[in-house]
């Protein structure tokens, strides 16, 4: 079968340094350097190398390609806003562990362990953005239904690797003598801001997130059609990349004022997808898709670059 450019740069050495160079470029035209942005590049140089692991060791795609970290980068970069956002670095590193542990229980209802180091990911995560416990019902009907690992055992040590985290930061404000400020964290769960209240979102963040969420579209739909291509484990690892996608997507239009927070993890998830689209399909039409969305996902950058502050509120006045 006849490779298209769409192949090659899937399953070339080179596509990952490539994409690598074109991160800092972007983090630099973001400010950097003036900014002192390093530890935000640091976390997201180490989320990369993550997804890298993750492909490796769970063989996500059935060709030997970098796509599911490169475009974990292309995504982030079109997400700009989020470079100096350290809470949203936080939560896409702790996503990325949180799939690692979570895919290496599969079929094994006695991976207490894994299973307390997916939860302390999230309990981790939860320290610094208290909403994603809502995200830990979805990821017990992964478990169950996909990974097929849930039982008393691995959900009794999910709740304690949730709470572990909590044990060290209780005993730090003990420490301090500092009890208001772990309550008002722990409280915050119950404060549900305006249903869809879009206004505070910037039109750069809007194309951002209807970029990623075609992205993920064509990732799901594409999956669904040629997933019996697939071994039954990569099937069932896929089904919880969209699910927990879908789950991501829907808090976001429910409550974009986390939207930050949310973008992060639906990157994540979407990016496994999206890949399996590029380096596995072989057509001239998936050739064309693939080199339009490349397209838009650069308009979309360069309009982050140039525009970051202006409200879609506003917009949608004129």
């Amino acid at each position: 079968m006849a490779k298209f450019l769409q192949n090659k740069v899937a399953e070339s050495n080179y596509t990952l340094p490539v994409a690598s160079v074109y991160a800092v470029a972007v983090w630099l035209l973001c400010g950097l350097m003036p900014m002192q942005l390093y530890p935000q590049l640091a976390m997201f140089a180490m989320t990369v190398a993550l997804l890298v692991e993750l492909n490796n060791r769970n063989a996500l795609l059935r060709i030997r390609s970098r796509m599911v970290s490169v475009s974990y980068i292309l995504i982030w970069c079109m997400a700009n806003f989020l470079f100096a956002d350290i809470t949203a670095h936080i939560i896409a590193l702790g996503t990325a562990f949180m799939l690692t542990f979570l895919f290496l229980q599969y079929q094994d209802k006695k991976a207490t362990g894994y299973t307390f180091y997916t939860f302390a990911s999230i309990g981790v995560v939860s320290l610094f953005w208290i909403k994603i416990v809502f995200f830990v019902p979805v990821v017990w009907l992964v478990m169950a239904l996909h990974v097929q690992s849930l039982s008393w055992k691995t959900f009794a040590a999910s709740l304690i690797g949730l709470i572990a985290p909590y044990w060290f930061a209780a005993a730090y404000f003990f420490i301090v003598s500092d009890i208001a400020t772990p309550i008002a964290h722990i409280m915050a769960i119950a404060e549900f801001p305006k249903i869809a209240a879009f206004g505070d979102i910037s039109v750069g963040m809007v194309a951002a997130f209807a970029t990623t969420l075609l992205l993920a579209g064509i990732g799901i739909v594409h999956y669904l059609q040629e997933s019996y291509l697939d071994k039954i484990q990569n099937r069932m690892l896929y089904y919880s990349f969209a699910w927990l996608n879908v789950a991501t997507l829907v808090f976001i239009v429910l409550q974009p004022q986390h939207f930050e927070c949310l973008m992060a993890m639906t990157i994540v998830f979407t990016c496994p997808l999206i890949a399996h689209f590029v380096a596995l399909t072989r057509s001239r039409i998936t050739n064309i898709i693939t080199w339009v969305v490349a397209a838009l996902i650069l308009i979309v950058t360069i309009l982050n670059l140039w525009i970051p502050s202006l409200k879609f509120s506003q917009v949608m006045d004129i």
